[in-house]
């Protein structure tokens, strides 16, 4: 909690106003709204800890059980649709991954002559046209399995599906619903508590605008905070069982503040009505679960992503709300942890639901918060064998990033392997770049090396030309591609990659070295089709260039890091 601003210059933009009804939200829509997308494709929202194959893949194996566990319970109606709602889908990672995983768990399930939806969701309609429109998703729109809304987490009674595709309310929805958000409810209203006493206070927010900013067009990180704490007097909440929530905390806590993700649970509320009370959640952000874990707390800061912000979650007030609406949670079962996982269940109890509590469970011991963590120790320290990879990448469920995050390492480990041992290696490649759903890592560039690496040049051209056309022309990939046709026995088209390579850098040496020699062979009437020498016999050790927009030897750089361009079609 931020102290009184001392200076008393600026503009006061609110008063001691009501946490959840602050400027800093409205604000926070802004700048979600105008963003789109570019929000997490520039990497100021971070979004890998719940945007990769191994949470997809918990989650769609979590979705199956309970699905199937509801199936044989005898809640759901075959006649009607079962609706998979993502709350605040973002860039629309998740949703890919996770549809690519369903389609092949639900196919060979006991369930698979239901129609199970996948809803995309978000406040405005922007982001679920980009949606629409984006080539990767459009498979799984085609077959029916994935369909795009607007919902207000926070207001609105009902999803309005896009093009007037109908509405999913409490009238049309006639099965258990299943909701998933990630880095969702870190982002939603919140209100504000202090507990001392056996009496809860309410947290107020007055905000001020310093000289020299806009008060009506700020920036949320420029903005000066002061928080109070006020009495609350009768009923705070019209919800019943969020009042008894709030009841509990105040017999409970002391000398401490928390938040009650407001926005977050009305959201949660609309849904348990329009699924009448028939519900599968799932959630993970950074946050508290256990009761203790929010003792003798007295700061709940804002955390700035770009122009938006993030606060941690009270995952065990939404437990809690849960069980005042007759359901039951289970979360992560390590308190060290930065990501946590809340697994919810409302309607669906007993020994009817017990292989979903038993896969739960599980699932609360290695989660996505625990792969997440191995993930970032495994950057400190690579993989130094093959099969060490080989075994990382298909824990993750074969992601795309993991995969690019150590590229280096494997075109280091793939050297000098033959047919027999490349096999592995290949199916690993394709099954990852199954998942991948363009965005600012250049996959397609990474793979491209590490099939020269393997000698493969056909393959490699493949992916560099896959590189140009969705993340553009580059000196470096036009120099790659025509190291490739060089070696997959087309020199002339090499040679036309080499003079492009040049255009776009004309200092580039290694372009200049290469065309003088596809020059020299053609004079000795080597680049005829009865050319069938093997590269490693045919020329020196072969140099790509390693970044997909600049040169880094003998030529022109550029400052961008390596593979960060944003691909196209995203």
């Amino acid at each position: 909690m931020s102290a009184p601003p001392t200076e008393v210059s600026g503009t006061q933009i609110e008063r001691e106003t009501r946490f959840s009804e602050s400027v800093v939200w409205a604000l926070q829509r802004q700048y979600y709204g105008g963003r789109g997308p570019a929000a997490w494709h520039s990497g100021e929202v971070p979004s890998y800890a719940t945007c990769n194959t191994f949470i997809a893949k918990s989650y769609a194996e979590a979705v199956l059980v309970y699905l199937t566990d509801a199936r044989a319970a005898g809640q759901i109606d075959p006649a009607h649709p079962v609706y998979i709602v993502e709350l605040a889908a973002g860039v629309g990672r998740f949703a890919f991954q996770f549809l690519c995983k369903w389609r092949q768990l639900f196919q060979e399930s006991a369930i698979a002559d239901l129609d199970v939806r996948y809803v995309m969701t978000d406040f405005v309609d922007h982001n679920p046209r980009v949606w629409a429109a984006h080539p990767h998703l459009a498979p799984f729109v085609a077959t029916g399995t994935l369909c795009f809304g607007v919902f207000d987490v926070e207001t609105a009674k009902e999803i309005e599906l896009l093009d007037g595709a109908g509405v999913l309310s409490a009238a049309t929805v006639h099965n258990p619903m299943v909701v998933l958000g990630n880095y969702a409810f870190d982002t939603f209203t919140m209100d504000l508590f202090k507990f001392g006493g056996g009496e809860a206070r309410e947290v107020r927010i007055s905000v001020r605008a310093p000289a020299g900013v806009n008060p009506a067009a700020p920036r949320l990180p420029e903005l000066l905070f002061r928080y109070t704490d006020h009495p609350i007097e009768g009923t705070y909440y019209e919800d019943p069982a969020l009042e008894r929530t709030l009841a509990a905390y105040r017999e409970t806590l002391s000398g401490t503040m928390i938040s009650i993700p407001i926005g977050g649970l009305r959201g949660l509320r609309t849904l348990l009505e329009m699924s009448r009370n028939r519900l599968l959640l799932l959630t993970s952000d950074k946050g508290f679960i256990q009761h203790d874990e929010l003792y003798h707390r007295q700061q709940h800061a804002m955390q700035f992503h770009g122009d938006g912000f993030s606060m941690m979650v009270n995952f065990h007030a939404i437990a809690s709300y849960l069980a005042e609406c007759g359901g039951w949670s289970m979360g992560t079962a390590r308190r060290t942890l930065n990501l946590r996982t809340l697994a919810g269940v409302v309607g669906g109890d007993g020994p009817a639901f017990g292989s979903t509590r038993v896969h739960l469970r599980e699932l609360m011991e290695f989660g996505p918060g625990e792969f997440f963590e191995l993930y970032q120790t495994t950057r400190r320290g690579p993989p130094q064998t093959l099969p060490q990879f080989l075994g990382l990448l298909r824990l993750s469920g074969y992601d795309p990033q993991m995969l690019c995050e150590f590229a280096g390492t494997l075109r280091e480990l793939v050297t000098g392997l033959d047919e027999i041992a490349q096999f592995d290696v290949r199916v690993a490649l394709d099954r990852a770049w199954r998942n991948y759903y363009p965005g600012p890592v250049n996959m397609p560039f990474e793979l491209a090396r590490i099939y020269m690496v393997m000698k493969r040049p056909v393959e490699a051209a493949r992916f560099y030309q896959i590189s140009l056309d969705w993340f553009g022309e580059t000196p470096a990939t036009r120099f790659n591609l025509g190291i490739c046709y060089y070696y997959a026995e087309r020199p002339a088209d090499a040679l036309v990659e080499f003079r492009r390579a040049l255009e776009l850098a004309p200092d580039f040496q290694g372009a200049h070295e290469w065309i003088s020699r596809l020059k020299a062979e053609a004079e000795l009437g080597l680049g005829g089709p009865e050319r069938h020498v093997a590269p490693t016999s045919r020329a020196p050790v072969v140099t790509l260039a390693t970044n997909p927009e600049g040169i880094e030897a003998g030529g022109a750089k550029t400052a961008a890091a390596e593979g960060k361009s944003a691909a196209r079609v995203a």
